[in-house]
């Protein structure tokens, strides 16, 4: 009975190694939630997105060059992903004040940034020197009022006579809630969508997840009452 055993396991050890030896096998991994746990993985992410440049050679001699799209529909990972911070009053990344959410003037008039455009206003001061991946992601946050007089004047804002709380106040308003550098910048701030090969990276500025979701759930809720009594009771059924 062992024997038997033992033999049936060397035949499944044997057959899986020559399953592991046929085909090419894709190990994905998934970090944990935090802005800092996600970004260990921007160097890696950087690396793979710079292979895109060599080009595959199809059997005629045809280059084949692959173009990447990568598309982020929700928060937090929409926030993380252009340097955003989460929550607060600068919670979405379309740089509205959430007091100004209900606002559509005030939404139409505010110009979406590229990725580009939020790194080159994250580098317009002075505090992006300081950035670490390791330990120190968040820049603007608890900053003493030397720091951010030191920061606001690189900028050439006018400080004159400006408390703590005032000057805080022109920063976050200066941000519009950027707290760093996109995802994929952070390994070298040299970097731009050109030469990472970002062009056609994508961060959509709302929420289709939570949309679609309302928008179904409306329908659901809506559309009982404009059908017939029997049509209603085999949609509740079903539903």
């Amino acid at each position: 009975m062992r024997n038997t055993l033992k033999n049936t396991l060397i035949k499944k050890l044997l057959m899986y190694k020559a399953l592991l030896k046929s085909q090419s096998s894709n190990i994905f991994g998934q970090s944990k939630s935090s802005d800092f746990d996600q970004m260990s993985y921007s160097t890696t992410r950087v690396e793979d997105l710079k292979d895109l440049s060599t080009p595959s050679i199809a059997p005629d001699g045809l280059k084949v060059y692959d173009t990447v799209r990568i598309f982020t529909g929700d928060n937090p990972a929409r926030q993380f992903e252009c340097g955003q911070q989460r929550g607060g009053n600068y919670r979405c990344i379309c740089g509205l004040a959430a007091v100004n959410h209900s606002k559509f003037e005030a939404a139409f008039i505010l110009k979406t940034q590229s990725l580009q455009q939020r790194f080159d206003l994250f580098k317009a001061g002075t505090l992006w020197k300081t950035f670490n991946m390791q330990n120190n992601i968040n820049r603007f946050v608890n900053l003493t009022k030397e720091t951010l007089t030191d920061e606001l004047d690189y900028r050439n804002l006018d400080i004159y006579n400006l408390k703590k709380p005032e000057l805080k106040t022109l920063l976050t308003e200066t941000l519009h809630g950027i707290q760093r550098p996109p995802a994929l910048f952070c390994p070298n701030f040299d970097n731009t969508c050109t030469t990472e090969n970002l062009e056609q990276y994508e961060i959509s500025n709302c929420e289709p997840l939570h949309d679609i979701v309302n928008v179904v759930q409306n329908l659901i809720t809506e559309l009982p009452y404009h059908l017939d009594d029997n049509i209603q009771k085999r949609i509740s059924e079903v539903l």
